[in-house]
């Protein structure tokens, strides 16, 4: 075993040494140390009582990054708009590192303010595969779930259980490969992917997959849908986004040619698939489509590899027509949220754009308490009162985050006092 973790360090060490970096997908080189995924990485029983994953949309702290020399220019410029209304956590490999950093960032115009550096040695950029994801207990404090990374990368396999450490939060570390591109849950129970996941862990049933889910983040329904085909990761991140307890976009070829193997069919049956559900609102998802730029040269382009970071959304462009369309349909869809675009040339041949690489750090506090806004979409409107009152009736389970929002008076309680001043600040 020595000797095998010896020589991963050794491959690893040379792979990220030499240009192109290491990519979202597996190396040649990798593909014959398979055996030594999750050799360092710490396992753990599940946490004792109520935890639950919490969404993207929900609040958060800011943004984890891992610095990469490759892409520089697109994770400054994500550092530096992150910057302006949140913080940045930049993982770095020294502090020589940190000060060239400094010295970019606040050419860049970031503030500096909202810029943490942690030093950490990691193997590569994907921070959104290896990185923590967050949840929240009974009482609303975090702890960070890790699952398996899929790729023989040790360093950035055990980064969540270093900062756990760093941040003094609870670790907890499922026996389940699962990168993080893969994964999008509502912070209701429920959580989405593809198949990988099946693929990845061939010694698990659907069932054996869904109890860990539910063990370890209380997740109560997994919903699989078809990865695309030759998209280099199979992620559900790559043609997928949850925009708020309600709503998808799926994205969308023009015609079978544009996309790669039977990839415009596979995601029209995807959408399909997500439309027939029903969300935690009680009403079947809304399932909107984004158009996606053909296949080319080995390149599956995707719009929905975007990031939500509380007002903001930092969406991939590429210099096609379709940017613009793909912008105004973030800014339709959020209204009153901040749309940036971002271009992804440079990274996207690898596999990846800006969600593969930033992970968010989740706050203790998801929501804005006696907010009205019960389904995040950051608007009070008549779809608020209909899940306030849906909640009341008993129709929808009560989690901590709905009666944090629905309370409007405050008073510890969901009652017809929160209808009724619900339905005056709507009428305002």
């Amino acid at each position: 075993m020595l000797r095998s973790i010896i020589l991963l360090f050794a491959i690893l060490s040379f792979v990220r040494a030499i240009e192109p970096p290491l990519p979202a997908s597996l190396t040649p080189e990798e593909l014959l140390l398979l055996d030594n995924i999750g050799i360092l990485r710490e396992l753990t029983p599940p946490p004792d009582g109520d935890f639950n994953f919490v969404s993207e949309y929900d609040r958060a702290d800011g943004v984890i990054f891992s610095w990469s020399n490759s892409y520089s220019t697109l994770i400054r410029q994500l550092i530096t708009t992150v910057s302006q209304n949140d913080t940045a956590f930049i993982v770095v490999p020294n502090n020589s590192t940190a000060n060239t950093v400094t010295n970019l960032l606040i050419a860049s115009g970031a503030d500096m303010s909202r810029v943490q550096f942690l030093i950490e040695g990691l193997n590569s950029v994907w921070m959104r595969d290896y990185g923590p994801w967050f949840g929240l207990d009974e009482y609303g404090q975090r702890g960070i779930v890790d699952f398996i990374y899929n790729r023989p990368r040790p360093l950035d396999d055990v980064f969540p259980q270093n900062l756990a450490e760093l941040w003094d939060l609870p670790y907890y570390g499922p026996d389940l490969v699962h990168p993080g591109g893969n994964f999008l849950v509502d912070g209701h129970g429920r959580a989405f992917a593809t198949t990988l996941v099946q693929s990845e862990n061939s010694s698990y049933s659907y069932s054996d997959i869904s109890n860990i889910f539910h063990e370890y983040g209380g997740i109560d329904t997994l919903v699989l849908l078809t990865p695309m085909q030759n998209d280099g990761t199979g992620h559900i991140d790559m043609f997928c986004k949850l925009l708020n307890d309600s709503t998808f976009i799926v994205g969308q070829y023009d015609s079978p040619g544009d996309g790669a193997g039977n990839n415009y069919n596979i995601l029209n049956q995807n959408a399909a698939l997500l439309a027939s559900l029903t969300s935690s609102t009680g009403q079947p998802f809304i399932v909107e489509r984004i158009h996606m730029p053909p296949y080319t040269a080995g390149i599956s382009y995707t719009y929905t590899n975007s990031l939500i970071i509380n007002n903001t959304v930092l969406v991939p462009v590429y210099g096609f027509e379709t940017d613009a369309a793909a912008l105004a349909l973030y800014e339709e869809l959020m209204p009153g949220v901040d749309v940036y675009g971002f271009d992804c040339n440079a990274i996207i041949p690898a596999n990846g754009a800006i969600h593969c690489i930033a992970k968010l750090a989740m706050s203790n506090q998801p929501v804005d308490c006696m907010s009205g806004d019960l389904n995040l979409d950051t608007h009070t409107n008549v779809q608020d009162l209909v899940i306030l009152v849906n909640l009341i009736m008993g129709l929808i389970e009560q989690t901590p985050e709905l009666v944090c929002s629905g309370d409007i008076n405050a008073d510890g309680d969901l009652s017809v006092q929160d209808i009724v001043l619900l339905v005056q600040a709507i009428l305002d």
